[in-house]
């Protein structure tokens, strides 16, 4: 199925090229540059003297073949090769702006069942694991078979084909609304592409290393095809998108220039340790007591202690110490479940949520509780900013309420579209809040900015958790589609690539004081450890609950994780080595 051409030492820098000039419907025209551009491009990719990559080119494949190689391709890659996917062939949208690669047995009536889909090739470069990626992408996205779209309605290429990843760079031969074009024969032997032919120009001359410095990056490459085409008088807008890539990206070397060693490779991510076990270290209560509790909804850690709240779905309210014994048991409402808990940073104060009822306890005085009246809806998630000033709860209106408790007052923060929310947290030292709920996306608002909106699609269904990581302004998002994403506020909260899947809906998401692992739990009735620098489960890093998790927490020395399940038992794991 595949021609491997060259394999570099080492095996770091690894390249796929895809070609499709021929087709089995007569709706879609006889491509003549597709195979000279794949041929080209491979040969200067894969010579010694220049790139050296290890090239894999698939030619006239039929869709279920692309896929099979396209994935096994990029699920055997490691963190540290630079990847690049050159995809040559007709673009095509549908009547809703859903963007698609032809194969040679795509069918122009049956897109969604016939071609390569541009999101199912963003998941797949979303999974492997290389992180420094380059894609190349020489097709048309608009045209004749954009029939039935909006006028002037352009397909977001950005939001095709960037996607989440860390270290990503897309180049496209063309703008939304623009076809790529065909050049001219050339000396009798075959057609190229304007695009391919500049790319591959500047990388066999060296023209393309306008610095000299004997290097040519990927931004090297995309300026020298951008001038040469806008010289050329060539009727399309080469595009870059660039995201999260940590320095330059060396594409080849300067064939002219006078240098004795391969590019440098791509640097390695510093791996960390990545092992982490989890063992049951109690229930709370016991196993062998009696009687039964009914669903936990909702657990937290006093910061500063081991002791541990539960919230259950008959109203009541449960605080166990450190050794596992039921310290205190209050009823926050006679038959309404409680859905949400949070502490105050400093533990004096517990916050408890749920249908229509919002009410702050002093932890070490039950009996004094207050309530926070601006909520009139289901509270489904509640959060205290870092300096236990405000009180923020998410809920079925599409709401966030930020209320400061002493007072009273308090402001909304709407979503766009009224989607309930389902959780909610502060990051960024308390500037930022933000939620996600049944809708998919992800909102956050800058609220010492005017309460600064922005909003993005997880394209994961429904959002049921949500963690943040005050210091280091990190997010991790999960739901129905068995994944986690996790963004940062310092790379334009795109979404990263997703972790998983795993067997069942994500329900709870939580990280360790520290930042370095998430846990998370779900239906499956599985708790599991990642690690958010190499976006992968802990070796070891998963137990077995028996029953659906609906909420975890770490302990304020990040050494425990609860987690509280459907069965009416708290499970008290411990994190070691």
């Amino acid at each position: 199925m595949v021609d491997v051409t060259a394999a570099p030492a080492g095996g770091r820098r690894s390249a796929l090229v895809i070609a499709t000039a021929t087709y089995d419907d007569p709706a879609l025209s006889r491509l003549r540059a597709p195979a000279h551009d794949v041929a080209e491009f491979a040969e200067v990719l894969a010579d010694p003297a220049l790139g050296g990559f290890a090239v894999t080119s698939l030619v006239d494949r039929r869709h279920h073949e692309i896929k099979h190689d396209v994935d096994e391709f990029l699920a055997s890659r490691k963190a540290d090769e630079l990847v690049v996917v050159y995809l040559t062939t007709h673009g095509l949208r549908d009547a809703r702006g859903r963007l698609y690669f032809a194969a040679t047995d795509t069918r122009k009536a049956r897109l969604a069942s016939t071609t390569v889909e541009a999101p199912w090739l963003l998941d797949q470069l979303d999974e492997c694991p290389a992180r420094s990626q380059v894609v190349v992408l020489d097709c048309c996205f608009s045209g004749a078979f954009a029939a039935g779209a909006k006028a002037g309605d352009e397909l977001d290429l950005r939001e095709h084909l960037m996607g989440p990843a860390r270290g990503r760079v897309v180049l496209t031969a063309s703008r939304a609304s623009e076809y790529s074009f065909e050049g001219e024969a050339m000396a009798g032997d075959g057609v190229r592409s304007v695009f391919t032919a500049a790319l591959v120009e500047g990388i066999r001359s060296g023209g393309a290393d306008a610095d000299n410095d004997g290097v040519i990056t990927v931004d090297d490459a995309y300026d020298y095809a951008f001038a040469r085409m806008r010289a050329r008088g060539a009727k399309q807008t080469p595009q870059r998108w660039v995201f999260g890539a940590e320095g330059r990206i060396r594409l080849s070397r300067n064939p002219r220039a006078r240098v004795s060693d391969p590019p440098p490779e791509p640097p390695a991510r510093q791996a960390r340790p990545r092992r982490r076990r989890l063992t049951l270290l109690r229930t709370l209560p016991a196993q062998d007591q009696e009687p039964r509790f009914p669903d936990v909804l909702a657990v937290a850690y006093r910061p500063g202690s081991n002791e541990l709240v539960a919230t259950y779905q008959d109203g009541s309210v449960r605080v166990w110490n450190e050794h596992g014994s039921l310290r205190g048991a209050w009823t926050a409402h006679t038959s309404r479940p409680v859905n949400a808990v949070a502490f105050s940073p400093d533990g004096v104060m517990l916050a408890v949520g749920g249908e229509r009822f919002l009410w702050m306890w002093a932890v070490d005085d039950g009996a004094a509780r207050r309530p926070v009246r601006h909520r009139q809806s289901v509270v489904r998630s509640l959060a205290f900013s870092p300096d236990g000033v405000l009180l923020a709860s998410a809920g079925d209106d599409g709401t966030v309420r930020l209320a400061d408790w002493r007072d009273g007052t308090h402001r909304v923060l709407s979503a766009p579209g009224g989607d309930p929310l389902e959780a909610v947290a502060f990051t960024a030292g308390g500037s930022v809040v933000a939620a996600t709920g049944s809708g998919g996306r992800v909102h956050t608002w800058r609220i010492r900015e005017q309460d600064v909106h922005h909003m993005w699609q997880t394209r994961d269904g429904v959002s049921n958790a949500l963690a943040a990581h005050d210091a280091t302004g990190r997010l991790v998002v999960g739901g129905d589609r068995r994944r986690i994403r996790m963004t940062d506020l310092g790379a334009n909260l795109e979404l990263g690539p997703h972790w998983g899947p795993v067997a069942g809906t994500i329900r709870a998401l939580a990280f360790s004081p520290d930042g370095t692992a998430v846990a998370s739990g779900g239906t499956d009735g599985m708790v599991r450890l990642w690690d958010p620098e190499l976006g992968r489960r802990f070796t070891s890093g998963k137990a077995e609950c028996g029953h659906a998790v609906t909420s975890v927490a770490f302990a304020s020395n990040g050494r425990q994780v609860a987690a509280g399940c459907v069965d009416g038992l708290v499970r008290v794991l411990g994190v070691g080595p």
